[in-house]
């Protein structure tokens, strides 16, 4: 059990710094966007324009895409509850879809989008041994979790959709700190052991993807406004909070299932 949320969380976490410095790039090129000196940068942060009409149709078109990937990614993980396909060999070839994806122009959008196919499909087979160890614990607990992810996903891009134009922004660089400081806390763990800061990577974690949420779709907003936007990479970084939310979720139900089984049985004794 501890090796497979090890494992889960180490790979998603490695998955995230490749996007993460990708996106990097794209703010850099919104930065860019408005570098007109800082006084037009301070009124553009502060800026709350309503969405015109090309950005919400790139909202649409990245929420429609997001779908489609949970989809994927949900067949890859039963598939691995029929064929057993989930494994380190799925992990290794998703971040290589992922790679390859974004190596592509965006004029390649056929390659680009069966890439992204693969990418959810393997990242959910990657995730199979877990969820087939929930499953075996107490079948509602995937689902539950699934749900309970897309009511956390929700919740926060409506509060990064209703709040105030880039208000959110500024959260980026603390975001990219804590995901550094967790990658190498979870590589340090995998040879500590401390339950302590086991706890501290799954909250805190849960915390900082739900944080990503936030940015991501503020982001997002702002590069269709400048025309930059590509709806695949936007859906895919949505993608990524999402199935890190959702294995943090998963693992927090699993947690408590098994410290109230102990205290049943601690109970009867």
């Amino acid at each position: 059990k501890n090796h497979q949320i090890a494992a889960a969380g180490t790979h998603e976490r490695w998955v995230r710094h490749h996007t993460q410095a990708h996106k990097m790039q794209s703010t850099s090129a919104f930065a860019s966007y408005g570098h007109m000196g800082s006084a037009h940068w301070r009124d553009a942060l502060n800026g709350a324009k309503p969405f015109d009409a090309h950005v919400q149709a790139h909202l649409r078109k990245v929420y429609v895409t997001l779908t489609a990937l949970v989809m994927m990614a949900t067949a890859g993980a039963l598939s691995h509850a029929q064929l057993g396909l989930g494994g380190v060999f799925t992990a290794l070839g998703a971040l290589g879809c992922l790679v390859y994806m974004h190596s592509q122009p965006r004029e390649a959008r056929d390659a680009r989008a069966a890439a992204a196919a693969a990418f959810a499909f393997l990242k959910g087979a990657s995730l199979g041994p877990l969820v087939a160890f929930a499953d075996a614990v107490d079948p509602s607990l995937p689902v539950t979790a699934l749900l309970g992810t897309a009511c956390v996903f929700g919740a926060f891009s409506a509060a990064a959709l209703f709040a105030r134009r880039r208000s959110l922004l500024y959260i980026g660089g603390t975001l990219g700190s804590a995901l550094t400081l967790m990658f190498w806390a979870a590589i340090a763990n995998m040879f500590l052991r401390a339950p302590v800061l086991d706890i501290v990577l799954l909250y805190g974690g849960l915390m900082m993807f739900a944080g990503f949420v936030v940015f991501d779709t503020q982001l997002i907003i702002e590069k269709a406004d400048a025309r930059t936007a590509d709806y695949l990479s936007d859906a895919v970084a949505l993608f990524i909070d999402f199935v890190a939310i959702f294995v943090r979720v998963l693992i927090i139900l699993l947690r408590n299932r098994g410290g109230g089984e102990r205290k049943r049985r601690n109970n009867n004794r």
